[in-house]
């Protein structure tokens, strides 16, 4: 009864080696925080699609503002280029993820929210290695010491 109970515990122990050796290392990119660049540029992106298109527009722009009523025609289209851009962005991001073993939902988030400033900071980052790829890199680092 206690082999058996140790070659359980033996076994658990090589299955948690083999998925830690397995497992990605941790990389800050790979969450869902949209900050700096991109975080400047989803408040971009948001406030001029609202003026471009909100309702409530043309009422800041005639009666607050003064302006002609056009200036809210001529906005909408850099907005719609944003958008758009936003939305290639993403679609870019989720292709290209799996290629550098990174998530395509995180990244395609990331490049909705971050549009070309999230496909910058992507083509930037290298690929996801395992743990064990990092220990045998280690490794051969110390032998060439």
């Amino acid at each position: 009864m206690l082999d058996e109970e140790g070659r359980k515990r033996g076994m658990a122990a090589a299955w948690a080696r083999e998925a830690k050796a397995g497992a990605f290392i941790s990389d800050p990119f790979e969450s869902l925080f949209i900050e700096g660049g991109l975080r400047y540029y989803s408040i971009f992106a948001a406030i001029l699609s609202a003026l471009a298109f909100g309702k409530a527009s043309p009422v800041l722009f005639t009666d607050i503002l003064h302006w002609d009523t056009d200036i809210q025609e001529l906005i909408q289209i850099p907005a719609l280029m944003v958008i758009v851009t936003s939305i290639g962005s993403s679609a870019y991001s989720f292709v290209q993820a799996p290629q550098k073993n990174r998530s395509k939902w995180v990244w395609a988030i990331k490049g909705l929210f971050g549009g070309p400033v999230a496909i910058s900071q992507f083509r930037t980052l290298e690929a996801l290695i395992t743990q064990n790829e990092e220990n045998i890199r280690q490794k051969l680092e110390e032998e060439k010491a």
